[in-house]
């Protein structure tokens, strides 16, 4: 079972992350380190850990910046592993956390497990939430997603990388990532790439065990929802209303690139579904720039039920209603 583990100016946070991955109950075969051009002491850190790790460090540097998403790929590709457990530089491990997640994928027969957490701050400081609530992951949306998790992950994700265990028999099906990750206005990184693709061929399952402290603070590239006041799903609807067409089509780019790796060997009406989704965000992303004229358009996919199935609901329905007549698209 490997590790991968991704880096880049991580000289504050990697300690922590460390002398968890060291106190694990159920040690890594191996740790495989990419780092990403660090300027700072991240390599340094990694380098001296692996002089007296209990398990191989196995350690390389990118040639050019690649980012988090593409990173991972070159991480991932260098695991020889027949289990890999995505990390983060910034969060801290439960010491049981991949002895479950290896329990867990190994009793239910899965290809792909992912855990809840704790939320901690910068200072390591525990918060008044979990990883689960932070996403939005509530009690029926985990029914939900044990009876049909694409249908979920279809609308949106709820995986956390570094929360997460996958089988290293998917790598050919999942590598080389596609580059619609990269393209504009992405919401997909490798966290629900491997989810979404997997839950289309595979076997995906939840453990709601808090297995991680999830960090947050302003240096992530991702993070967890803000409470849903009034104010804040006011700014949402703003913020939707405002976006291009771009993100629509990115997002469509992205499940193209899905069905092309799941091909033939999904599961029953799997490639179907993904390519109504597919078509949905492509008609949303194409309705006409007057308002008026997009009302039958809207209705239609509303009708359908196709906005609950691959969009927000209703706030997508609305959005792509009240979006200003000079910007095409919505989010």
């Amino acid at each position: 079972m490997s590790v991968a583990l991704c880096t880049y100016q991580g000289e504050r946070w990697l300690p922590d992350f460390l002398d968890g991955i060291r106190a694990q109950t159920r040690p890594p075969d191996e740790l495989v380190v990419s780092d990403d051009g660090s300027t700072d002491a991240t390599r340094a850190l990694v380098e001296a850990f692996a002089g007296d790790a209990p398990f191989p460090v196995r350690r390389s540097t990118t040639p050019r910046r690649l980012g988090s998403t593409f990173n991972f790929a070159e991480a991932f590709g260098r695991c020889a592993g027949d289990l890999i457990a995505p990390a983060d530089q910034d969060d801290v491990w439960a010491p049981a956390k991949l002895e479950r997640l290896v329990e867990e994928m190994t009793r239910r027969d899965l290809d792909v497990a992912f855990s809840d957490g704790g939320v901690i701050d910068d200072e390591g400081r525990a918060l008044p939430t979990s990883l689960w609530a932070g996403v939005g992951f509530d009690a029926g949306e985990q029914r939900a997603f044990a009876r049909d998790p694409l249908g979920l992950l279809l609308r949106r994700s709820v995986v956390t990388g570094a929360a997460m265990m996958f089988r290293a028999a998917h790598l050919p099906r999942l590598l080389p990532f596609p580059e619609a990750l990269n393209g504009e206005a992405s919401l997909m990184l490798q966290d629900r790439w491997i989810a979404i693709v997997l839950a289309a061929v595979g076997r995906v399952g939840t453990v709601p065990d808090p297995l991680i402290d999830f960090r947050r603070h302003a240096g992530q590239q991702t993070g967890l929802r803000d409470p849903l006041t009034g104010a804040e799903v006011a700014h949402q609807l703003r913020r939707t209303t405002q976006s291009s067409a771009a993100g629509l089509l990115t997002r469509a780019d992205q499940l193209d690139a899905v069905l092309e790796r799941v091909g033939s060997d999904g599961h029953d009406g799997a490639t179907e579904r993904i390519a109504a989704a597919v078509a949905h965000l492509r008609r949303r992303a194409a309705l006409p720039g007057p308002r008026p004229a997009r009302v039958p358009a809207v209705l239609g996919e509303w009708l359908g039920g196709r906005y609950r199935r691959y969009s927000g609901g209703l706030r997508s329905a609305v959005a792509d209603l009240a979006r200003p007549a000079d910007r095409p698209g919505a989010g």
